[in-house]
């Protein structure tokens, strides 16, 4: 018997990109997965264009359910299908992988663009941690982050989503200090650029300030870093987030992982702040959209 039998990861956010991903991986090395998304619903489920588990499904472990982390009676709903239904007692690995991308110069951002990104990004997340705690301190097991280097590194045009993952990453430091005296340990998982489909459709806002020539060049500037062709796969993504996630101990909190992801933390945090924005003006040529 291995010694994974029996173990438990519910991820969120598992259909397409580095979700997806995870879950595969997980499965592969021979965990029970329960991957939910928001397209899992009941006309999707037996959809292959839908549902990729339909035609891949690592060992048979993974186990596509609904859940749209926006809403806490849809958690709650899950938790019970997981007790009722799949009789599960404990989860080792609770991992928060939903997110929405948004892509807005700061001046013209709106209290939909905020409800729609905070409500998946962030609250997504505590409202899972609120609800499946008490299955994970069962475990002794991990509640794991998917955080992002927009965290720490001011990226133009990115100030929503970048907001949304450094809330979570201080509420991710918070709860690791609140449960390690339980044994569960928590991780935030600081991604770089990885090569997935997150984009954010939003046109450019023709009444903002930044609506000329040089600002809607620097504005999908921006948004074709999403698709550097240095960004790290996604199944290598997880490969290594789960090595370093499963040989991780009490006093680690963060992982960097995803093309550059310790590199543009490090500048961040230790370039002087003049030095920091010059080089981002330049290297999306905002500093054109002021001469």
């Amino acid at each position: 018997m291995s010694k994974l039998d029996g173990k438990v990861v519910l991820i969120s956010g598992s259909a397409t990109g580095i979700g997806n991903a995870l879950v595969n991986e997980f499965a592969v090395r021979g965990y029970k997965v329960f991957a939910t998304d928001i397209v899992f619903s009941n006309e999707n489920i037996n959809n292959k264009d839908k549902n990729p588990f339909l035609t891949n499904n690592p060992n048979g472990n993974v186990t596509p359910l609904y859940c749209n982390v926006a809403k806490v009676e849809e958690i709650r709903k899950l938790k019970q299908i997981l007790i009722d239904d799949y009789k599960i007692e404990k989860i080792d690995i609770l991992y928060n992988n939903a997110g929405v991308a948004s892509s807005a110069p700061v001046t013209d951002i709106n209290d939909e663009q905020l409800a729609r990104v905070f409500d998946v990004n962030f609250f997504g997340c505590v409202r899972m941690v609120t609800e499946f705690f008490e299955l994970v301190i069962k475990a002794k097991g991990i509640i794991a982050f998917t955080g992002s280097v927009t965290g720490e590194l001011p990226m133009p045009f990115g100030a929503t989503y970048s907001a949304s993952k450094a809330a979570l990453n201080q509420y991710a430091r918070v709860l690791h200090l609140e449960v390690k005296g339980f044994g569960v340990r928590v991780i935030n998982v600081v991604t770089g650029a990885v090569n997935t489909d997150l984009s954010d459709p939003t046109p450019f806002p023709e009444t903002s300030i930044f609506n000329t020539e040089a600002g809607r060049n620097s504005f999908y500037m921006r948004k074709k870093v999403l698709k550097d062709g240095k960004a790290m796969e996604p199944n290598v993504y997880a490969q290594r987030v789960i090595d370093k996630l499963t040989k991780s101990g009490p006093n680690d909190f963060q992982i960097f992982e995803g093309h550059l992801a310790g590199t543009y933390v490090s500048i961040s945090r230790y370039l002087p702040i003049a030095a920091l924005e010059s080089s981002l003006l330049k290297k999306f040529e905002m500093d054109k959209i002021y001469e």
